[in-house]
């Protein structure tokens, strides 16, 4: 008799737990619809989204006024720079229109022996890796 009045309460628990499901479903569904989040990493989530939106919106109210002026000022800066290389460039032009063909700009011989080595160097290193590399994939 106990094993009936057994299967009898379980199935009643069944049946009051399969009627609360779908409140709990419909209740999900509603706040679905209205926004708000289901999940515990959902709630993270947008708790950091609306706190980074907050804090963007404090260090532009903040420092606003700062960094209007330091691009004020870098554009200014900026503009500067640009005419004083138009004026570098139009004076660098006027010495080569004006120079004497004649004149010839002395060379460190040093200087270029030195250049020669270098390329002889690399051109070396190159063989050899190139020979390193040929007889690598046959060992």
């Amino acid at each position: 008799m106990e094993l009936g009045r057994q299967k009898k309460r379980r199935k009643q628990r069944k049946r009051k737990h399969q009627r609360k499901k779908p409140k709990a479903s419909a209740t999900a569904e509603a706040a679905a619809a209205v926004g708000a989040p289901q999940l515990p990493a959902e709630i993270w989530c947008s708790t950091y989204k609306s706190l980074l939106a907050w804090h963007q919106a404090q260090v532009r109210s903040v420092c606003g006024r700062r960094m209007e002026q330091a691009e004020a000022e870098s554009c200014s800066e900026r503009e500067d720079d640009e005419e004083d290389e138009e004026v570098e460039d139009e004076e660098l032009e006027e010495q080569q229109l004006f120079a004497d063909p004649d004149e010839v700009e002395e060379v460190d011989e040093e200087y270029l022996k030195f250049l020669e080595i270098t390329l002889q160097h690399q051109e070396e290193l190159k063989r050899t890796r190139a020979a390193a590399a040929a007889a690598a994939p046959e060992t």
